[in-house]
């Protein structure tokens, strides 16, 4: 279990979102409880959801905002996880629906990848940087199947909108 606060200062968790932020910065001007010999203790609770930390947190929507346009869809924001599966079920010109899934897996791996980063490391990664790394991967794995029929169009499509 770890302490929110130590005798003389916060022990508070690198920021994820604007929220936690302005919390912080609340926290800064406000002094740590000072230890008692009674039995309070503070605890630290975190609302994480699948949804939240791959859909709807800052972070992750603003990645979002990157990845969407190049897939024709600028103006789609995901609230839950069910309008995330509709939308990449949804019928699709040619095998577009194919380069909507390799780029959700790609946008979710990164995801799931940095909040891990920032649990462990305590390293941010900013969203323009992840969203390049999504980029190259994307291209890598189209490259990777530019032979194969059904994939000759994706690259050009995922590039248009650069």
């Amino acid at each position: 279990m770890k302490k929110a606060c130590s005798e003389d200062s916060w022990n508070l968790p690198h920021p994820r979102s604007e929220n936690e932020v302005i919390l912080h910065a609340h926290l800064t001007t406000v002094a740590p409880p000072v230890p008692t010999s009674s039995a309070y203790k503070f605890f630290w609770t975190v609302d994480e959801t699948r949804d939240h930390i791959l859909l709807t947190c800052g972070y992750s929507s603003e990645i979002w905002r990157y990845v969407l346009p190049r897939l024709e869809s600028p103006n789609v924001c995901f609230m839950n996880w069910t309008e995330l599966l509709s939308w990449i079920k949804a019928p699709a010109r040619g095998n577009f629906c194919t380069l909507k899934k390799i780029v959700t897996q790609s946008t979710l791996y990164h995801f799931w990848r940095q909040r891990n980063n920032i649990l462990q490391n305590r390293v941010l990664i900013p969203p323009d940087t992840v969203f390049r790394i999504i980029d190259r991967e994307v291209r890598n794995i189209l490259l990777g199947r530019r032979g194969r029929r059904a994939y000759n169009t994706l690259l050009s499509s995922w590039l248009k909108f650069e």
